[in-house]
């Protein structure tokens, strides 16, 4: 019996572990939980056979859908044609099988890509939710688009007061609009930096002097026409036309357009989000200074050293030291160490700053600070190294000054007609 019963626990793990491989896993939207793209293949197989033994779980046909979106989304090799049939053909199945359900008039919704003519399954989904915060940015961006303001205030209060979002993604964000002078336009590129901007200015309050102008929503022309006609934008919108993608990647029109709205709008500072496509500033790259988490535009040389320690005494820094929020926020355990890792440039910058004036204690706080963020990011190493190359140099230009200064005094002591008696 003894020989038996230390097979049957093992037999058992075994056997659990085989079936855990077998059940398939709600699938978390992406800005709030990235996944490989082998889970998200692993799992549309498993939701796909999921919906084949109950047709009529909404649910599995929703996280069937999201997988498979999100395949595309981390494959870039993914033919796009293939992806979006292989989507419609996902909605036709969930008309036929849920019609009457949430999630069809959802990913219908989903699928038309912020097409007005489709907000009747938008209000749709809305009727049927019990969980507003999985509508709560489409119905922003619904809003926002067209430029209904009032409505686009109150979906964020009521997406505000689900918590659903992280506490610590609003605080970096209010760290970002610390970064900015008053009256600012700022460019953002995607989800986690333009909805938690929106959330803090209309159900906090916070900075609603500044203007947010988000990459993908601005090519849409009646909105553009209306966001830069209301809120005192210049620049030629005529840039995104979207005939123009014909023979033009996104990024080189973008990037056009923000070059032509920051020489343009002279009234207010423009800004551009650290989190915004490289290739989407290139035009004015070499005029964009480093004031905190974001970049300002300046023809003229700015002493970003004085405003980034400025900006950085109005940040919220506190929640860097360890996190205390709930462990439900799945962001916090994967977008957010990468995120915060835009705090460690200008943390760079302040830190040789502090070196160079001998102001240890204040170098030596930065320093920690980045070493505690690319720990968290898993590129200690690296940032250690080019710490260490920084303070290699403060000290040999020290040194070097000191030296100086030595011979200066030896001189001035050889010639006695310098010397003060």
């Amino acid at each position: 019996m003894q020989r038996y019963a230390t097979l049957i626990p093992a037999a058992m793990a075994a056997l659990t572990i085989a079936l855990n491989a077998q059940t398939p896993t709600k699938v978390p939207r992406y800005t709030d939980e990235p996944m490989t793209n082998e889970w998200y293949v692993e799992q549309a197989r498993l939701w796909q056979s999921q919906t084949a033994r109950t047709p009529d779980d909404a649910a599995a046909w929703f996280n069937y859908y999201r997988a498979v979106r999100y395949i595309g989304l981390t494959d870039p090799s993914i033919d796009g044609q293939r992806q979006r049939e292989r989507v419609e053909q996902i909605a036709e199945a969930m008309e036929r099988a849920v019609p009457n359900s949430f999630e069809y008039h959802y990913v219908r919704w989903l699928i038309g890509g912020n097409d007005r003519s489709l907000s009747h399954h938008l209000d749709r989904a809305l009727e049927l939710n019990p969980d507003f915060s999985e509508l709560a940015s489409d119905l922003i961006s619904y809003h926002e688009l067209g430029g209904e303001r009032e409505k686009v205030r109150m979906y964020a209060k009521k997406w505000y007061e689900t918590r659903a979002i992280s506490p610590a993604l609003l605080e970096y964000t209010y760290n970002v609009l610390a970064s900015l002078e008053p009256n600012a336009v700022i460019f953002t590129n995607g989800d986690t930096d333009t909805y938690p901007i929106w959330l803090l200015q209309y159900a906090r309050g916070i900075r609603p002097d500044v203007t947010v102008v988000n990459t993908s929503l601005v090519m849409m022309q009646e909105y553009r026409e209306w966001l830069m006609s209301e809120f005192e934008i210049r620049g030629d919108g005529s840039l995104l036309n979207w005939d123009r993608l014909a023979t033009m990647p996104a990024h080189e029109i973008q990037a056009e357009f923000i070059r032509s709205v920051a020489t343009s709008t002279t009234e207010r500072p423009v800004y551009t989000a650290l989190t915004v496509d490289p290739r989407q500033v290139k035009l004015i790259e070499k005029d964009l200074y480093l004031v905190g988490l974001a970049n300002r535009y300046s023809p003229r040389r700015l002493d970003n050293i004085a405003l980034l320690e400025r900006a950085w005494a109005r940040m919220h820094l506190d929640y860097l030291d360890g996190m205390p929020y709930e462990e439900r926020y799945g962001f916090d355990r994967t977008w957010l160490p990468m995120i915060n890792m835009n705090y460690v440039t200008p943390a760079l910058l302040l830190f040789e700053h502090c070196s160079t004036a001998a102001r240890t204690s204040e170098a030596r706080v930065y320093r920690d600070l980045i070493l505690r963020l690319a720990r968290a990011a898993g590129q200690e190493k690296e940032l250690k190294a080019h710490l260490d190359a920084i303070e290699g140099e403060t000290a040999a230009l020290k040194s070097s000054k000191e030296e100086t200064e030595v011979d200066i005094d030896l001189e001035l002591d050889a010639d006695p007609a310098k010397r003060i008696d």
